[in-house]
Protein backbone atom coordinates (compact mmCIF):
# COMPACT_ATOMS: atom_id res chain seq x y z
CA UNK A 1 0.00 0.00 0.00
CA UNK A 2 1.59 3.32 -0.96
CA UNK A 3 -0.14 6.41 -0.54
CA UNK A 4 1.49 10.16 -2.03
CA UNK A 5 -0.30 13.44 -0.87
CA UNK A 6 0.26 17.15 -2.52
CA UNK A 7 -0.59 20.27 -0.99
CA UNK A 8 -2.14 23.22 -2.42
CA UNK A 9 1.68 24.92 -2.19
CA UNK A 10 3.47 22.00 -4.19
CA UNK A 11 4.87 20.17 -0.66
CA UNK A 12 4.04 16.35 -0.55
CA UNK A 13 4.53 13.30 1.24
CA UNK A 14 5.02 9.49 0.21
CA UNK A 15 3.44 6.84 2.22
CA UNK A 16 3.69 2.96 2.73
CA UNK A 17 3.22 -0.01 4.56
CA UNK A 18 6.58 -0.45 3.98
CA UNK A 19 9.33 1.85 4.19
CA UNK A 20 12.93 1.45 3.01
CA UNK A 21 13.93 4.14 6.22
CA UNK A 22 13.01 5.27 9.37
CA UNK A 23 10.40 8.18 7.74
CA UNK A 24 6.59 7.85 7.76
CA UNK A 25 4.90 4.57 8.08
CA UNK A 26 1.39 3.95 7.01
CA UNK A 27 -0.52 1.61 9.21
CA UNK A 28 -4.06 2.27 8.76
CA UNK A 29 -6.33 3.74 5.97
CA UNK A 30 -10.36 3.81 5.95
CA UNK A 31 -12.66 5.47 3.73
CA UNK A 32 -11.54 4.53 0.41
CA UNK A 33 -14.33 2.10 -0.82
CA UNK A 34 -17.19 2.98 1.30
CA UNK A 35 -19.13 6.33 0.34
CA UNK A 36 -22.76 7.32 2.28
CA UNK A 37 -25.56 8.08 -0.12
CA UNK A 38 -28.22 10.54 -0.08
CA UNK A 39 -31.73 9.34 -1.76
CA UNK A 40 -33.76 11.88 -3.04
CA UNK A 41 -37.29 10.87 -2.20
CA UNK A 42 -40.67 12.32 -3.28
CA UNK A 43 -43.78 11.32 -1.69
CA UNK A 44 -47.31 11.60 -2.95
CA UNK A 45 -50.79 11.66 -1.22
CA UNK A 46 -51.40 7.90 0.44
CA UNK A 47 -48.93 6.80 -0.94
CA UNK A 48 -47.23 3.74 0.74
CA UNK A 49 -43.28 4.52 1.51
CA UNK A 50 -41.39 7.08 -1.42
CA UNK A 51 -40.83 7.16 -5.09
CA UNK A 52 -37.11 7.49 -5.51
CA UNK A 53 -35.82 10.24 -7.40
CA UNK A 54 -32.07 10.19 -7.11
CA UNK A 55 -29.28 9.07 -5.48
CA UNK A 56 -26.49 11.02 -4.59
CA UNK A 57 -23.20 10.82 -2.99
CA UNK A 58 -22.23 12.17 -0.21
CA UNK A 59 -18.40 13.70 0.36
CA UNK A 60 -16.05 10.71 1.20
CA UNK A 61 -14.69 10.94 4.45
CA UNK A 62 -11.02 9.13 4.95
CA UNK A 63 -8.62 8.50 7.96
CA UNK A 64 -4.87 7.45 7.73
CA UNK A 65 -2.95 6.46 10.98
CA UNK A 66 0.69 7.45 9.88
CA UNK A 67 3.70 6.16 12.68
CA UNK A 68 6.55 8.78 12.35
CA UNK A 69 9.78 6.64 12.69
CA UNK A 70 12.58 9.07 13.99
CA UNK A 71 16.47 8.57 14.52
CA UNK A 72 16.11 10.49 18.25
CA UNK A 73 13.05 12.62 19.67
CA UNK A 74 14.05 15.67 18.12
CA UNK A 75 13.77 13.97 15.00
CA UNK A 76 10.30 13.01 15.38
CA UNK A 77 9.25 16.46 16.72
CA UNK A 78 10.64 17.12 13.40
CA UNK A 79 8.63 15.22 11.37
CA UNK A 80 5.61 16.04 14.02
CA UNK A 81 6.05 19.55 12.31
CA UNK A 82 6.25 18.92 8.72
CA UNK A 83 3.24 17.02 9.23
CA UNK A 84 1.54 20.00 10.72
CA UNK A 85 2.59 22.18 7.54
CA UNK A 86 2.07 19.61 4.80
CA UNK A 87 -2.08 19.07 5.67
CA UNK A 88 -3.06 22.51 7.08
CA UNK A 89 -6.81 22.77 6.24
CA UNK A 90 -6.42 26.55 5.47
CA UNK A 91 -4.14 25.85 2.45
CA UNK A 92 -7.53 24.27 0.97
CA UNK A 93 -7.45 21.37 -1.56
CA UNK A 94 -5.21 19.13 -2.51
CA UNK A 95 -4.95 15.55 -4.14
CA UNK A 96 -3.92 12.31 -2.68
CA UNK A 97 -2.67 9.53 -5.13
CA UNK A 98 -3.34 5.45 -3.95
CA UNK A 99 -0.82 3.43 -6.42
CA UNK A 100 -1.91 -0.36 -6.88
CA UNK A 101 0.25 -2.94 -6.75
CA UNK A 102 -0.05 -3.09 -10.53
CA UNK A 103 0.93 0.29 -10.99
CA UNK A 104 -2.59 1.63 -11.50
CA UNK A 105 -2.48 5.03 -9.86
CA UNK A 106 -6.03 7.01 -8.72
CA UNK A 107 -6.28 10.38 -7.31
CA UNK A 108 -8.54 12.25 -5.25
CA UNK A 109 -8.81 16.31 -4.23
CA UNK A 110 -8.82 16.26 -0.18
CA UNK A 111 -9.06 18.91 2.14
CA UNK A 112 -7.54 18.34 5.85
CA UNK A 113 -10.69 17.53 8.03
CA UNK A 114 -8.87 19.74 11.01
CA UNK A 115 -4.96 19.45 11.77
CA UNK A 116 -3.43 16.14 12.23
CA UNK A 117 -3.97 14.33 15.79
CA UNK A 118 -1.32 13.38 17.57
CA UNK A 119 -2.06 11.62 20.89
CA UNK A 120 -0.34 10.38 23.93
CA UNK A 121 0.05 7.08 26.12
CA UNK A 122 1.44 4.10 24.14
CA UNK A 123 0.92 5.93 20.61
CA UNK A 124 4.19 7.69 21.93
CA UNK A 125 7.34 6.57 22.38
CA UNK A 126 10.80 7.40 22.51
CA UNK A 127 11.81 7.54 18.63
CA UNK A 128 7.94 7.44 17.36
CA UNK A 129 5.11 9.11 17.22
CA UNK A 130 1.05 8.35 15.99
CA UNK A 131 -0.69 10.67 13.81
CA UNK A 132 -4.30 10.67 12.62
CA UNK A 133 -5.10 12.67 9.68
CA UNK A 134 -9.24 12.74 8.45
CA UNK A 135 -9.69 13.77 5.25
CA UNK A 136 -12.76 14.71 3.57
CA UNK A 137 -13.11 14.23 -0.10
CA UNK A 138 -15.87 17.04 -1.38
CA UNK A 139 -15.98 15.35 -4.75
CA UNK A 140 -16.01 11.78 -3.57
CA UNK A 141 -14.93 10.19 -6.88
CA UNK A 142 -11.65 8.59 -7.77
CA UNK A 143 -10.11 9.29 -10.87
CA UNK A 144 -7.56 8.26 -13.03
CA UNK A 145 -4.25 10.35 -12.73
CA UNK A 146 -3.55 10.44 -16.74
CA UNK A 147 -5.62 12.24 -18.74
CA UNK A 148 -6.69 10.85 -22.05
CA UNK A 149 -7.26 13.22 -24.68
CA UNK A 150 -8.75 13.05 -28.28
CA UNK A 151 -7.71 14.81 -31.32
CA UNK A 152 -10.58 14.81 -34.01
CA UNK A 153 -9.73 16.44 -37.23
CA UNK A 154 -12.68 17.43 -39.94
CA UNK A 155 -12.54 17.95 -43.54
CA UNK A 156 -16.07 18.53 -45.42
CA UNK A 157 -17.32 15.60 -45.88
CA UNK A 158 -15.14 13.20 -43.56
CA UNK A 159 -14.31 12.55 -40.11
CA UNK A 160 -11.06 11.04 -38.70
CA UNK A 161 -9.39 10.34 -35.26
CA UNK A 162 -5.83 10.20 -35.99
CA UNK A 163 -4.71 9.79 -32.97
CA UNK A 164 -6.56 8.15 -29.80
CA UNK A 165 -4.39 6.93 -26.60
CA UNK A 166 -4.95 5.67 -24.35
CA UNK A 167 -8.45 5.03 -24.50
CA UNK A 168 -10.69 2.38 -27.40
CA UNK A 169 -12.33 3.49 -30.11
CA UNK A 170 -13.98 2.58 -33.62
CA UNK A 171 -14.36 5.12 -36.37
CA UNK A 172 -17.50 5.21 -39.44
CA UNK A 173 -17.26 8.02 -41.89
CA UNK A 174 -18.32 11.08 -39.59
CA UNK A 175 -18.75 9.37 -36.23
CA UNK A 176 -16.77 7.99 -33.77
CA UNK A 177 -16.72 6.08 -30.39
CA UNK A 178 -15.33 6.53 -26.97
CA UNK A 179 -15.27 4.75 -24.27
CA UNK A 180 -15.27 5.60 -20.78
CA UNK A 181 -14.51 3.05 -18.61
CA UNK A 182 -15.37 4.54 -15.24
CA UNK A 183 -17.90 3.81 -12.90
CA UNK A 184 -20.08 7.12 -13.48
CA UNK A 185 -20.59 9.87 -16.04
CA UNK A 186 -17.41 12.34 -16.65
CA UNK A 187 -17.19 15.89 -17.40
CA UNK A 188 -14.69 16.90 -20.76
CA UNK A 189 -12.28 19.48 -21.46
CA UNK A 190 -13.05 20.38 -25.16
CA UNK A 191 -11.06 22.79 -27.60
CA UNK A 192 -11.38 24.46 -30.39
CA UNK A 193 -8.75 25.59 -32.40
CA UNK A 194 -8.55 27.93 -35.40
CA UNK A 195 -8.99 28.66 -38.31
CA UNK A 196 -12.60 27.41 -37.59
CA UNK A 197 -16.12 28.95 -38.09
CA UNK A 198 -19.21 27.71 -36.21
CA UNK A 199 -18.23 24.46 -34.55
CA UNK A 200 -20.04 21.83 -33.06
CA UNK A 201 -19.21 19.21 -31.34
CA UNK A 202 -22.03 16.53 -30.02
CA UNK A 203 -22.37 13.32 -28.31
CA UNK A 204 -25.14 11.48 -29.70
CA UNK A 205 -25.43 9.01 -26.88
CA UNK A 206 -26.59 11.32 -24.84
CA UNK A 207 -28.76 13.58 -27.94
CA UNK A 208 -26.57 17.49 -26.02
CA UNK A 209 -24.00 19.43 -28.33
CA UNK A 210 -22.29 22.30 -28.26
CA UNK A 211 -22.51 24.74 -30.48
CA UNK A 212 -20.01 27.74 -30.95
CA UNK A 213 -21.32 30.21 -33.11
CA UNK A 214 -18.20 32.32 -33.99
CA UNK A 215 -15.18 32.72 -36.45
CA UNK A 216 -11.87 31.42 -35.01
CA UNK A 217 -8.76 32.95 -36.89
CA UNK A 218 -6.05 31.26 -37.11
CA UNK A 219 -4.01 30.64 -33.83
CA UNK A 220 -6.89 31.47 -31.62
CA UNK A 221 -8.63 29.09 -29.58
CA UNK A 222 -11.66 27.83 -27.60
CA UNK A 223 -11.93 26.21 -24.08
CA UNK A 224 -14.21 24.57 -22.69
CA UNK A 225 -14.47 22.51 -19.41
CA UNK A 226 -17.84 21.10 -18.34
CA UNK A 227 -17.23 20.16 -14.85
CA UNK A 228 -18.99 21.09 -11.96
CA UNK A 229 -17.69 23.69 -10.05
CA UNK A 230 -14.92 24.88 -13.00
CA UNK A 231 -17.29 25.38 -15.55
CA UNK A 232 -15.74 27.69 -18.06
CA UNK A 233 -15.85 28.64 -21.67
CA UNK A 234 -12.68 30.61 -22.34
CA UNK A 235 -11.39 33.11 -25.86
CA UNK A 236 -7.58 32.43 -26.19
CA UNK A 237 -6.38 34.68 -28.71
CA UNK A 238 -2.91 34.30 -30.85
CA UNK A 239 -0.50 35.75 -27.99
CA UNK A 240 -2.35 34.30 -25.55
CA UNK A 241 -4.37 36.78 -23.89
CA UNK A 242 -8.39 34.94 -22.50
CA UNK A 243 -11.19 36.53 -21.99
CA UNK A 244 -14.60 35.04 -21.22
CA UNK A 245 -16.83 33.76 -24.26
CA UNK A 246 -19.97 32.35 -23.15
CA UNK A 247 -21.46 34.58 -25.17
CA UNK A 248 -20.58 32.90 -28.25
CA UNK A 249 -22.01 29.36 -27.07
CA UNK A 250 -25.43 28.50 -29.00
CA UNK A 251 -28.43 28.79 -26.18
CA UNK A 252 -29.34 25.44 -26.63
CA UNK A 253 -26.09 24.34 -26.32
CA UNK A 254 -25.44 21.83 -22.74
CA UNK A 255 -21.94 21.14 -21.71
CA UNK A 256 -22.62 17.48 -21.73
CA UNK A 257 -20.32 14.72 -20.33
CA UNK A 258 -19.53 11.35 -21.23
CA UNK A 259 -22.00 8.93 -20.32
CA UNK A 260 -20.79 5.11 -18.91
CA UNK A 261 -19.81 2.93 -21.70
CA UNK A 262 -19.61 3.89 -25.12
CA UNK A 263 -20.47 7.95 -26.78
CA UNK A 264 -20.90 8.43 -30.18
CA UNK A 265 -18.94 11.72 -30.74
CA UNK A 266 -19.32 13.35 -33.94
CA UNK A 267 -18.29 17.07 -35.38
CA UNK A 268 -18.53 19.53 -38.24
CA UNK A 269 -17.95 23.14 -38.95
CA UNK A 270 -18.74 25.76 -41.84
CA UNK A 271 -15.29 26.10 -42.49
CA UNK A 272 -13.01 25.08 -45.55
CA UNK A 273 -9.96 22.98 -45.61
CA UNK A 274 -9.13 21.10 -42.16
CA UNK A 275 -9.89 21.51 -38.90
CA UNK A 276 -9.16 20.26 -35.44
CA UNK A 277 -10.95 19.91 -31.64
CA UNK A 278 -9.90 17.90 -28.70
CA UNK A 279 -11.32 16.26 -26.06
CA UNK A 280 -9.83 15.86 -22.72
CA UNK A 281 -11.20 13.65 -19.72
CA UNK A 282 -10.41 11.43 -16.92
CA UNK A 283 -12.22 8.34 -15.92
CA UNK A 284 -14.16 8.27 -12.65
CA UNK A 285 -14.74 5.73 -10.38
CA UNK A 286 -17.30 5.34 -6.97
CA UNK A 287 -14.78 3.20 -5.00
CA UNK A 288 -11.48 2.02 -5.31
Amino acid sequence: MKLRYVNPLGKELTLDTWPKRKDYLLQNWEGFGEVPVSLQTRKSPYQDGVTVMEQLLEPRHLSLEVVLLGESKQDVYDKRRFIQSLFNPKLGQGRLEWYQPDGTVYSIGVIPDGSPNFPGGEARTGFSQIATIDLIAPDPMWEDVEVTTLTLSSVIGMFKFPLVLPTEMGVLDNKGIVVNGGDVATPVEIVFYGPVANPVIKNETTGEYIRVNRVLPDGYSLIIDTAFGSKKIILVDDEGNKSNAFGSVDLGSQLWWLAIGENEITYESDSGGTTRVTIAFKQRYVGV
